[in-house]
């Protein structure tokens, strides 16, 4: 998933990096498969021209445990 965040982002034509924006919403309906995936994004993207723009409802659950354990590790 980070190669295709990388490669998405690239100006091929440039050979530049512009980098790459990935809007996740509704995370508070998401799977718990999902929201594995995106904790490992959210660990591994810092110094990536990648940024994870995610969007929930604030309800207690999976999701909000998930962002809550992301912010306190500064990730």
């Amino acid at each position: 998933m980070l190669r295709l965040l990388l490669a998405v982002g690239r100006n091929l034509t440039q050979h530049q990096e512009q980098g790459c924006l990935l809007v996740l919403e509704d995370m508070h309906d998401a799977d718990a498969e999902t929201l594995a995936v995106v904790e490992y994004l959210s660990d591994n993207i810092q110094g990536l021209p990648v940024f994870l723009l995610a969007t929930l409802r604030p309800q207690s659950g999976p999701a909000d445990e998930l962002v809550r354990a992301v912010a306190r590790r500064r990730s």
